[in-house]
């Protein structure tokens, strides 16, 4: 724990930074075949 609180806000940024990337990737990733079907079932 001592390591987090002497790193906390590179340790935060990075978790930032990291979530931001991921949302990123998931918005430009075409949805899969399932994904599709799912969503017309569902009315999205």
């Amino acid at each position: 724990m001592a390591y987090y609180y002497d790193y906390k806000k590179e340790i935060d940024r990075h978790t930032a930074e990291s979530r931001a990337w991921v949302e990123e990737i998931m918005q430009n990733i075409p949805l899969s075949s399932l994904q599709e079907r799912l969503k017309e079932i569902r009315g999205e």
